[in-house]
């Protein structure tokens, strides 16, 4: 759900001021200790619960931006704290409200009521029932420190969502009546000693009876709350709250405001709590909002049907000008890769996903000497020549151009999918693709790129350089190579924006830049702005220098296309109008067909 489509918190302990645009289902706010991402969570609490802390009002004293108080004092303004969320009206309410409105609460240091205030303004009827419609929401407030007074108010709640439930009115009345039997002797004592009726009712609020509930867990039936660890008692509390949400009959839309949910828990056990929270988020009436320390959490892929926004937050000061730095606390972060690299660039190590890959390169190895055996009984039954290319495009490129560039005779041409990083990555390909032939030549192909180039190097024991020709593997009739990318427009590209070797991304498509081809492309991403807004990831991480060159090149020249490289929709016609517009001539192409050539020993045409 995304009931929030944007969250402004200005002067709020350590946020100076922030924007939250695009709020999304799941909503990930990671950064150092101390940088404020509790406070983003604190200031959801303050403007739907009139609370910050968990149980704790809100103190203009104590939750006043320093900043704010700094540079108030300087300007001699006036000192408060706001907070804007704006909405995207259910549409049940749209009639009134409109599709999207924004509420505005104001909280100064002379106390009194808060100043509420909405955009578009509203009177009357409307105001009412923007009212009616914030009272349907529900925003649970979970922190850090998870003491059993955080349980018991959840507890509390439970019975609360479920009192109005027939049989627990029933059940409530058979317990009072029970020990209203057993304390039958007492009663009547009361009743002669103050000559007044007396009997045993109960309390007025039943909730407060159920604070002290327990959960027995485990085949040892232990406490819960008194015997279990930390960890074990925080993964209840998602589903003591779905359990509420529920059985809340006058609460339609739940916002979770989660701090730290992988406290306490090791590393599977958090990425299995990420999951679990991924799939309340993708409910269509909750929207959750996660401060956390764990790539578990903020590395995470979205699953389907969740939309995942992620938020790098960073301490706000003062710098040597007077002025507040950065501007906004919190940065949106859209790529899984981009997460990873700002915490790197943070001085933040991701110890727990490293413990982690070494245990699935533990569980890969077991697979991998199985798949080993298999291999080996296969390995007899090969005899051809065998061309390994990295992808499906490339597979059936290949055969046809390769003839056209007068390389014949009898081969196979297979793939396996990527680039292989590794051996173990080498003979799980190797073996999904049907194996080697031992006594014929076998040739694996990459793409000229940092993956490829690393590809050749782990498989060949050593670098290659880029040139495309074959290197032969420990004298065996194994060998391979990198795509050559001497095409003279490639190299004028390389020449121009002074790309070293090693920085280049030459895949099979680019060996085919001419006229028909650019056109084709330009036709058709006219309107994928996606695409033509950026460059290709590889070249994103270098320099900015360079990037800034890729980006200025216009729209339908070679540098153009070689910045973004094909979309993966479109190679499939591209190669086709390729393959009939390619230049025999080229010394790429000339070098590629004398490698496959020479290599897997295939006889020259006459």
């Amino acid at each position: 759900m995304q009931l929030i489509k944007k969250v402004e918190i200005h002067y709020l302990r350590s946020i100076y001021s922030t924007s939250l645009d695009s709020v999304g289902d799941l909503n990930l706010f990671f950064g150092r200790n101390d940088s404020g991402k509790s406070n983003i969570l604190r200031g959801l609490n303050l403007f739907f619960n009139e609370k910050t802390d968990h149980g704790e009002k809100f103190d203009f004293d104590i939750d006043m931006s320093d900043l704010r108080k700094r540079k108030a004092a300087e300007a001699k303004g006036r000192q408060f704290v706001w907070i804007k969320v704006t909405f995207n009206v259910p549409q049940n309410y749209q009639k009134s409200l409109g599709r999207e409105i924004s509420v505005k609460k104001q909280w100064n240091r002379y106390g009194g009521e808060v100043n509420i205030s909405s955009s578009p303004s509203l009177t009357g009827g409307k105001a009412s029932m923007l009212t009616r419609f914030l009272n349907q929401i529900d925003f649970t407030y979970i922190p850090a420190i998870k003491d059993l007074e955080v349980y018991a108010d959840l507890i509390e709640r439970m019975y609360s969502s479920a009192s109005e439930n027939k049989s627990m009115l029933s059940a409530t009345k058979q317990f009072i009546d029970a020990i209203g039997e057993q304390t039958e002797t007492l009663i009547a004592q009361l009743r002669s000693i103050f000559s007044a009726k007396a009997a045993l009712s109960a309390p007025a609020n039943m909730a407060v009876l159920f604070r002290n509930l327990d959960f027995v867990h485990g085949e040892d039936a232990h406490s819960l709350f008194k015997q279990k660890g930390d960890g074990i008692k925080a993964r209840h509390l998602p589903e003591l709250l779905r359990f509420i949400n529920d059985n809340e009959a006058s609460k339609k839309y739940f916002l979770w405001g989660f701090e730290e949910p992988e406290n306490s828990l090791d590393l599977s056990a958090a990425s299995l709590e990420a999951e679990r929270f991924a799939s309340f988020a993708s409910r269509s009436d909750t929207q959750v909002f996660i401060s956390s320390h764990s790539p578990a959490f903020y590395l995470a892929p979205s699953p389907k049907g969740c939309s995942t926004k992620r938020y790098f937050v960073e301490k706000q000061v003062l710098n040597e000008s007077g002025d507040v730095t950065p501007e906004s606390a919190t940065s949106a972060i859209d790529k899984l890769e981009d997460a990873d690299r700002t915490m790197r660039s943070a001085g933040l190590m991701q110890l727990p996903y490293i413990i982690q890959a070494l245990k699935s390169q533990q569980d890969a190895l077991k697979q991998s000497n199985l798949e080993i055996d298999r291999l080996q009984k296969q390995l007899d039954t090969l005899s051809k020549p065998t061309l390994f290319l990295e992808g499906h495009h490339d597979v059936k490129a290949y055969p046809k151009l390769l003839s056209a560039l007068g390389v014949n005779g009898d081969f196979e041409v297979k793939q396996f999918s990527g680039t292989p990083k590794n051996t173990k990555e080498f003979v799980s390909a190797i073996s999904a693709a049907g194996g080697l032939s031992p006594k014929s030549k076998t040739l694996f192909l990459f793409d000229n790129d940092q993956a490829g180039r690393s590809a050749l190097a782990a498989f060949c024991g050593k670098g290659s350089g880029t040139s495309g020709l074959a290197v032969n593997i420990d004298g065996k009739n194994l060998s391979a190579a990198v795509l050559p990318y001497q095409t003279q427009k490639f190299v004028d590209f390389m020449n121009e924006c002074d790309l070293k070797e090693s920085e280049i991304k030459f895949p099979f498509e680019l060996l085919f830049v001419n006229d028909k081809t650019l056109e084709f492309i330009k036709e058709k991403t006219a309107d994928d702005s996606d695409w033509l807004d950026g460059i290709h990831d590889d070249y994103y991480h270098k320099p900015q220098k360079l990037t800034n060159r890729l980006r200025k090149f216009p729209p339908g020249s070679p540098g153009w296309l070689y910045a973004r490289m094909v979309p993966d929709r479109l190679k499939s016609k591209y190669i086709t109008i390729a393959l009939k517009s390619a230049n025999k001539e080229c010394d790429a192409l000339k070098t590629l067909a004398n490698t496959v050539r020479t290599t897997l020993q295939l006889p020259q045409d006459a």
